[in-house]
């Protein structure tokens, strides 16, 4: 039997510290990319003008199909480089950020303002869920997103979701 020494245990503890730190800094910044993507289109689509919105709803609906082509390649890219690690993660984020860029979007162009406003709202909740799953054991993690998604539906049944489907989504 091999014992690890203190030493060892010491620099392991460190790694996964890193890790989890590492971790942590991605989702921040993932969520704050994402909230500036958000504010850029709250700000020149909904709070544009008439032009501004002609061009953003242009751009935003070939953004759609764009960054769903992007999503698809982003994917293949991470299946077929499965060996090479640095390139896996650049497709995956790569694909993952497309396929935010084309649900936002498609939620901009079809829900317009109230989309684009539970969009604001719902990116630093899951930011925040994320910091919440690194930095907490899962059970906490759990009930914070149980919480949560239970303040998003009453908030989303205040906003005038009325009649069967507010008894639904409440019950």
């Amino acid at each position: 039997m091999s014992k690890k020494s203190i030493s060892q245990k010491r620099a392991m503890r460190k790694q996964q510290e890193r890790a989890a730190l590492g971790n942590i800094f991605n989702v921040f910044l993932a969520g704050l990319a994402a909230e500036c993507v958000l504010f850029l289109v709250y700000r020149c689509y909904v709070g544009g003008s008439v032009q501004s919105f002609l061009v953003w709803d242009d751009i935003l609906n070939v953004m759609i199909w764009v960054g769903l082509g992007a999503f698809l390649g982003g994917i293949i890219t991470a299946v077929v480089k499965k060996n090479d690690a640095k390139i896996r993660k650049i497709g995956l984020i790569a694909g993952f950020s497309s396929l935010f860029l084309s649900i936002v979007s498609f939620i901009s162009t079809w829900f317009f303002d109230t989309g684009v406003t539970a969009l604001c709202i719902m990116v630093p909740v899951v930011t925040i869920l994320g910091l919440v799953y690194f930095l907490y054991q899962r059970e906490c993690f759990v009930s914070t997103a149980l919480l949560a998604g239970t303040l998003f539906t009453n908030w989303v049944c205040g906003k005038g979701l009325g009649g069967y489907w507010a008894t639904l989504v409440t019950v």
